[in-house]
This record gives structure tokens, C-alpha cells and sequence, in this order.
């Protein structure tokens, strides 16, 4: 009984911490070869992908079915492994093996094919856009490029953590926004050219005011609901605004950013940051963004 129960309380650990999308250990990713957004799990060399939507409104679905799950599992194990308690005080007689039997199933299995991972001292030739939004010091040692989507969640529990690199770094760092709407999130390249607009009229300042606007608001990136963020902030000739989104005045940008990825010979998510060129992809902890900028400083 304490192998079976031990292995399948190991089972049930497995699984919760697969499951939870808030695990330390995980970056977070949006990934625009899958159909959902996509949750891809660091650990150490576990290199796992989970295809579950984790959007905002089901994050919390998400967790109680893990758990509810984990749960299941352990109950089941502790009681198969009563079970095969019972059967085994009973009975002493030993099984033969069957010749044909395969002596090791394990080996037999299809090799699973790993994804590789990022060099993470590669370096890619993305070139600093000439007119984008950004933070901090045009001078900086130590340039970051943020290729993001508006409808992306994972993209939006980064931006507190890119506010505490720029107050910790200062003029040391500059944050350069890029936009990377992925195909299945239908109100992010609107929001993205909305975006465009806003700093096109009113510069840095405004633009990451509706930047904030728009990913406190994820659920409502409607074209009704870009105006009136815009609205909000103030100044926007909302005239002006309204044409540029009826003719995609900045598609052509959005579309650049995009194709930059591509030349660069890239392969990402969203949030992908580079910084000088070296590739951090998915929603770290504040001490990777930390450990990639001290890298740059110290170089």
C-alpha cells in the first residue's frame, strides 16, 4: 500500500503545481503557434506546454479545477492502494511472466520532442525603432524592448514589475515599447494602433496613461471602449483619433514591429523582452528582469 499511495500523493503533487498558473517557478506566455494563450512551465529542465485559456475571468476556474483535480487523484490513489493491501495479504502466489511480455514499456514510448529553449546569450539584431513609445534615457547603457499585446494577460502583470525597473534603474535603462498583437486576440491590434494614436498627439506621458487604461481593462477592448479610454485622458482630438483608427493609419507600424521579430530570425510570445538584443521571454519575476539588466550594467 505505501508505494502505490506514496506515488500517486506524488501524482497529486505533480499536478497541482503544474496546474497553478501562479507557481514561482513558471513564465508565463502567450503563444502565437497555439490557438489559446498558453501557459509554459520553467522547472528547472522540465520544459512543459499546458494548453489551457488562462484569461483573466477563469484564472480562478483554472486554480479550483487543479485543485479539485489534485484532490480526486489522491483520494483515488489512497484508495487503490488499500486495495492492493487487502489483495496482498490474501494471496501469496507469485505471477510468472509471460515470454512475450515486453520487459520494458518505458523504452518502447515515442520519443516526445523538446521545444528548444532561447539562447540566453544569443543576441539578435533588432535595431531601435526611430519614433516609439518609451521610458527613461535615450542614452542608457541598457536598452529594453518590450514586444507586448494589449489582450495578452500575462503581458499585463508585467507592467508593475517594468514601473519598479524603472525606479530602481532609472536613466540606466530605456523601455521601449513595441507592439506584438497575436492573430487570436481580435481587439489587440485595434488597441494597438489606438495606442499609437494617443502618443502620436499627446507623447509618452499620455500614451502610457491609456497603456494603463487598456490593460486594466482587458475584457473591454471594444471600439467604443478605445474611444472613451482615449476620452479620458485628456486633450486627444477625439475627431482625429476616431479617423485613424477608420483607416489604420498606424497598421504599417504595428506591422514593422512584427516584422522586426521575423528578420531578427526571433522566435516568441508575448511579453518577450530583449534587452541589448538578448532575448527574456514570458512573465518573470521582477529578479529575472534584475539579473538580465545588472548582466548589461556589468558588461
Amino acid at each position: 500500500m505505501m508505494v502505490q499511495t506514496v506515488s500517486c500523493l506524488t501524482a497529486t503533487i505533480v499536478i497541482y503545481t503544474t496546474c497553478m498558473p501562479t507557481h514561482v517557478g513558471r513564465a508565463r506566455i502567450c503563444d502565437p503557434h497555439s490557438s489559446t494563450s498558453e501557459l509554459r512551465v520553467h522547472v528547472g529542465w522540465l520544459d512543459c506546454h499546458l494548453g489551457f485559456a488562462f484569461t483573466r475571468n477563469d484564472r480562478d476556474m483554472t486554480k479550483r479545477s487543479c485543485i479539485l483535480l489534485a484532490v480526486t487523484v489522491g483520494i483515488a490513489g489512497i484508495t487503490i492502494g488499500c486495495t492492493h493491501s487487502e489483495g496482498d495479504s490474501d494471496s501469496t502466489e507469485t505471477v510468472p511472466a509471460t515470454e512475450n511480455a515486453p520487459t520494458n514499456t518505458l523504452a518502447q514510448a515515442p520519443a516526445v520532442k523538446k521545444q528548444a529553449k532561447p539562447d540566453p546569450n544569443q543576441i539578435y539584431d533588432i535595431p531601435k525603432p526611430k519614433n516609439a513609445p518609451s521610458k527613461g534615457s535615450p542614452e542608457a547603457k541598457v536598452v529594453i524592448q518590450e514586444f507586448s499585446d494589449f489582450q495578452c494577460p500575462y503581458c499585463s502583470g508585467v507592467a508593475p514589475l517594468m514601473a519598479q525597473v524603472m525606479e530602481e534603474y532609472g536613466d540606466k535603462v530605456q523601455i521601449i515599447w513595441r507592439n506584438y498583437p497575436l492573430s487570436f486576440h481580435k481587439d489587440a491590434s485595434p488597441a494597438a494602433q489606438a495606442a499609437l494614436e494617443v502618443f502620436e498627439q499627446k507623447g509618452n506621458k499620455a500614451f502610457w496613461a491609456y497603456h494603463d487604461l487598456l490593460f486594466a481593462n482587458q475584457q473591454a477592448l471594444s471600439r467604443a471602449d478605445l474611444e472613451k479610454y482615449a476620452a479620458q485622458i485628456g486633450g486627444i482630438d477625439m475627431k482625429a483619433f476616431r479617423a485613424a483608427l477608420d483607416s489604420e493609419k498606424h497598421k504599417a507600424t504595428v506591422d514593422a514591429d512584427k516584422a522586426a521579430i521575423e528578420e531578427a530570425g526571433a522566435q516568441i510570445g508575448t511579453p518577450s523582452f530583449f534587452f541589448n538584443g538578448k532575448l527574456m521571454q514570458g512573465a518573470q519575476r521582477y529578479a529575472a528582469f534584475k539579473f538580465m539588466i545588472d548582466r548589461e550594467l556589468n558588461e
